[in-house]
Order: structure tokens, then sequence, then C-alpha cells
């Protein structure tokens, strides 16, 4: 993973040599577009050795007055999060998967049906959290 530019706290240093032991400690996560039954995307956040996956139906927003239904789905291994191509032959999750976004998040809240963090990404920047009432959500702007 590569940052744009240097200025990152994580990114690169000013002699242009990345800092990789501080990336190397936060969480990663990764969004993927999963051209499956149906076109959706997964959201996969690292704890610990696996990801935490959530499959959202109409790709995250970046507005936070947006909610995006986020239904929990089993927990993947690391390695999930490096897959792009296409998944043949299997009754479910079959179906081309590209990278839509990866980088590095900080976790802020971690309980039991609510979990928040701080995305750092190309694409996805900021406070979001996943809440469980009703039906899950993924919400932009809520890092607490």
């Amino acid at each position: 993973m590569s940052f744009p530019d240097n200025s990152h706290p994580y990114g690169a240093k000013g002699n242009g040599a990345r800092h990789t032991e501080a990336v190397a400690t936060l969480p990663r996560f990764v969004v993927q577009v999963h051209d499956a039954t149906a076109l959706h995307f997964d959201f996969r956040l690292q704890a610990g050795e696996i990801l935490r996956s959530w499959a959202v139906p109409k790709g995250p927003s970046l507005d936070p007055r947006v909610r995006r239904l986020a239904v929990p789905v089993e927990d993947h291994d690391l390695a999930a999060g490096e897959f792009e191509g296409v998944h043949e032959g299997q009754s479910r999750g079959s179906g081309a998967v590209i990278i839509w976004d990866e980088g590095t998040a900080e976790m802020v809240r971690d309980e039991p049906g609510h979990v928040s963090f701080v995305l750092h990404g190309r694409k996805l920047s900021g406070g979001f959290r996943a809440d469980q009432d009703r039906r899950a959500a993924l919400d932009p702007g809520q890092g607490a």
C-alpha cells in the first residue's frame, strides 16, 4: 500500500523512504466490489488475524447524512483482503472481485452492536461507524 503524498503521518518520511513500522502496526481495511448474484461492496476491517466483514449493497457513502445498509457476514482470513480476480464454481460468492479502496484503520470504539473507526484510504478517509440496531448501517463522519 502506498500513499500519494508525504502529508499522511504514516506515509513517506522526508527522505522519501516509507515508514513501514507505523503502517504495519495499524489494522487495515479493504473495500472490494463483488459482482456476485447481485453487485455489492464488501467492507473488511482487520481485527487481529481475521477480517471482520460486512456486505454493503449500495457501497459506502461519503455523505454523513446517508446511512448505508451493512449486513454482517462471516469473518474472512487476511488473504481475502488481497484477492482480486474471479471466484468460479462456488455456490456462494462467485463472480468478479476488485479492490475499490484499501488503507489503514484506527479503532475508536469496539463493543457488541457498535464499532467506530477512522479510515485512512485513497477514497475513504475519516470517521465511520457500523451500528447494529434494527439493521446494521455503515455511517461516514461518525468516528465516535
